[in-house]
Order: C-alpha cells, then structure tokens, then sequence
C-alpha cells in the first residue's frame, strides 16, 4: 500500500493523462485521413457482451469504416454524434436522509467520436456525457453525471502479428442504495451524497499466429485505476494489474480449445478509516487456470465455455482464513433460430471484492457471485424490434455469512425512424431477498427514449475485450440492462 502523498500527486495527473493519450491515438489516425441502449444510471460505458474471449482481429483485412447515423466522411474517418433523450419513472429512490423516494426523470447523454478503418488499422476517440434530472425535489441529483473518454488503435503487422490497445476514463457515481457488488456499489442509503469516483484505464492485447493455423496465441494487459473523491471512502482506491496469456488450438474445423492464466493483482492505495493499527492492509493477489473452448455448432448457434479454478490469497494475515480457491466456469451459447430472432443464454460465477468498512471492521473479505441470463430480441418488422430479457443469481458474503437471492426482468420496443434516429421504450424489474432483511431491495421503472447512435465498447466486434480478461463481458452487462 501507498501514502495519500502519491495519491494527490495521481489525483493532479489524472486531469492531464487522458488528453495526452488521446491526443496520441489521434496522431496515429491522422495520416490516413489524408476519414447500446437505454439510460444507464451512474455508469457512463455501455460494452456489448462478447460471444467469444478476448482476441485480436484486426488481421490486416480491409473494412470499411463503421456506419454512424448523422456521420460525415473525411478521408479515412467517420465523425458521429451522439444523443440520447430519455424521460422515465423509478420507484426507488432515496434522499439525502435515506427516505425511500419515487420520482419521474428526465435524462440526457450527448457526445460524439471518431473512427476510421485504413490498411488493417482501425482507431477512434470518443466522448459521451450523461445527466439525470429526478422531478421529486426530495431526490437529488446534483452529481447524477457521468462523463467517458475512450480510445483505441488495432494493427495487424503482417499475418501472423497483430495488436490492439484501449483506453477509456470514467468520471462518474455510484446509484445510492443499490449495494450492488458486480458494480461494486455499496449501500448508502445513509450518506448525504452519492459516491463518486473516477476511473483510468488502459490495456494492450497481442495476437501471435497466422490464419488457418492450427493455433496462435494472445497475451494481455490491463491497469486499472479508481479513485474515490467523497464519502470517506478513499481505503477503497486502488490499482488493479491484469496479465493474461491464451494458448488456442484448432480442434476441428468448427472448435476452438484454449488454455488461459490470468493474474490480478489488487493494490489498495490508502489507510483504512479508524484503524488504530494504521490501517490494514487490503491487498490481494488473484491466480486463474481456465480450460475452455470456443465453437461454432452451426451458422444459427455458437459459444464459449471456461471452466477452472480461481485462487485468491490475502496479504493480510488476518484475513488468511477467507484465502479463495474454489471451480469457476462461465459460458455464452447464441442461438439465432430464424432470421427475425435470437437468443442469448449466459452464465458466470466468480468472487468480487466489495469492500465496506463499518463499525472500525471491514465487513466481509469478498463476495461469491452467480448469474444465469437469458436475452431474446425478436424483429417484429424491419423497423420495429422487441426484445425481452431476465436473470436470476445469488451473492454469497463471506466470511459474515450474508446470503442474497436476485432476479430480474426486462422487456421493451425500439422503432427505427424514417430518416434517423430511433424511439424505444423499456420497462424493468429488480428484486433481492437478503438474508439481513436491512438489504432487501426491490426496484422498478421504465423509460422512454429518443437516441442517436451507439456508444463504443471495448467488447465491440472489431476490439478486444480490453481489461475484461477476468471474464467474457463487462460485469455490468450480466443483466442485459446496466443503465438502471
């Protein structure tokens, strides 16, 4: 761990890093220009779920560049806008002396961006801010705004070398009351404000093997850097280093095997609160050996499934007794019965590190989650789309023994307009039966919205999962809709 003295001189570098690294991916593009959906509350990234790991594919193909709605063309590059107008309702909310609230929202989230495609390379920078106004002046929403800068870059060298990095910073909040450890959102139904932080990250993958071998291999890196600005709860910044490596091997011409070790390392950066010892030490290392493979069953059905063991072993003595190791396995089947539907089935259980320092304690070590979802998106007509989701899961608290059981369901309609732009309206439902009844949870609301655009993730087809080697997906995407 670290004094707070390094952690101001980040906290004065974090407003000049990200400009300079963007300004770099914009130097790589400019030669060549010579060219997901629904209000996510307090979470300013929207990554698609991947159907297959993390790998490189740029591969030195010829494409062009993404279609934008509104985009112009110049060169190489395509520049797009973004913007979303949302009004909706949700029935739990909470003021600033953690009264359950209702309220109507308004909500808006405008940016834009830039992405091109020339000779294998593909590149872009992109901008978005997010602001909710709740109509109940019991309900505050001072800090409801969340602001996401991210970048990126893929080559392929020749055929057998080809490479992608990302970077992406986040200034945003936590949802008050949620106490969601996937988002690693604690309850505050009792603070004034809502927790807010901000976040830096940045990753590089390298793909090695030609096409059509029998196999190749990646190699991935990640930082990623949190910082909390209010609440009491710098103990929670940290720096989180992931090293991963893939070996792949054709097992037919349909099925893909792969062996992968993934290594985390948790620094926690300041003192606990309180602590008369001067603070524990909250650091962790994770190791994980995963076994999976990746097919395609036929051209309507495809997935990936890892099954392994994840070990995790405390620095502190203390807590050596709540040492992980313990069978992980996540999967990701797509199924597209006809042309008008698809399905997705997903699932995952790992641990997670929600730290919550009450009462001079730290409440639990980690917590072990478990989702099952099931998404289906089905085209009415060609401009008319309905999709309908749910999950269920459970979160095991360790070592207090707390037990949550969790579903969730999710349904709307999205009509593409004429010229531009698309309308939709969604409708959700979250509940959580807690063994400590003071964290039952039961949330509901919906929204409709006009939106332009769609927000670049690291999970899109072109890009790697940069700094998800932990899993498939965003965490935050487990139930389909991370906006709520």
């Amino acid at each position: 761990m670290s004094g707070q003295s390094t952690d101001q001189q980040w906290l004065t570098a974090r407003k000049y890093l990200v400009v300079p690294l963007l300004c770099a991916q914009v130097a790589l593009i400019a030669p060549a220009a010579a060219q997901e959906e629904g209000p996510v509350e307090g979470t300013a990234h929207s990554a698609e779920p991947a159907a297959q790991p993390a790998s490189s594919t740029s591969a030195g193909v010829e494409e062009a560049a993404p279609e934008r709605e509104l985009g112009f063309d110049y060169g190489n590059l395509t520049f797009y806008p973004l913007l979303n107008i949302g009004v909706g309702y949700r029935n739990n909310l909470y003021d600033d002396q953690g009264d359950k609230q209702n309220s109507a929202f308004t909500t808006v989230r405008a940016g834009g961006g830039v992405q091109g495609v020339n000779r294998g390379h593909l590149y872009g920078v992109e901008y978005s801010a997010e602001r909710y106004w709740y109509l109940d002046s019991d309900v505050e929403d001072d800090d409801e705004l969340s602001q996401r800068t991210v970048g990126y870059w893929g080559t392929a060298f020749d055929v057998r070398n080809n490479i992608d990095l990302g970077v992406e910073y986040l200034d945003s909040y936590d949802p008050r009351g949620q106490d969601d450890p996937l988002l690693d959102i604690r309850d505050t139904t009792s603070d004034e404000d809502p927790d807010t932080w901000t976040q830096l990250a940045y990753g590089v993958n390298y793909d090695y093997g030609a096409p059509g071998a029998q196999g190749h291999v990646e190699l991935g890196a990640c930082e990623t850097c949190r910082r909390y600005d209010d609440n009491d709860q710098a103990y929670r910044d940290r720096d989180i280093t992931d090293l991963g490596a893939t070996l792949y091997v054709q097992l037919t011409g349909r099925t893909e095997g792969f062996v992968q070790v993934v290594y985390s390392d948790f620094d926690y950066r300041n003192a606990t609160p309180a602590d008369p010892a001067a603070g524990r030490n909250l650091d962790s290392e994770e190791w994980r050996y995963m076994l999976g493979a990746t097919w395609l069953a036929s051209e309507k059905t495809t997935g990936i499934v890892r099954i392994g063991t994840v070990k995790k072993e405390f620095k502190d003595p203390v807590r050596d007794n709540s040492n992980y190791d313990e069978l992980t396995w996540d999967a990701v089947l797509n199924w597209t019965p006809t042309s008008r539907d698809s399905l997705t089935v997903g699932y995952f259980r790992m641990p997670q590190e929600p730290l919550v320092w009450e009462l001079d304690e730290l409440q639990d070590d980690f917590v072990e989650s478990e989702r099952l979802s099931l998404n289906w998106s089905h085209q009415l007509r060609e401009d008319l789309a309905f999709d309908a989701g749910g999950y269920t899961g459970s979160d095991h608290w360790k070592p207090s023994g707390r037990s949550d059981d969790l579903w969730g369901a999710t349904a709307g309609l999205r009509f593409n307009l004429p010229r531009w732009g698309s309308i939709g309206i969604s409708y959700y439902h979250r509940e959580r039966d807690s063994s400590d009844p003071v964290h039952n949870y039961s949330d509901e609301g919906f929204i409709l919205d006009f939106n332009i655009g769609s927000l670049f993730g690291f999970g899109d087809s072109r890009a790697p999962a940069i700094c998800l080697l932990r899993g498939f997906s965003s965490l935050g995407d487990y139930n389909g809709y991370t906006r709520y």
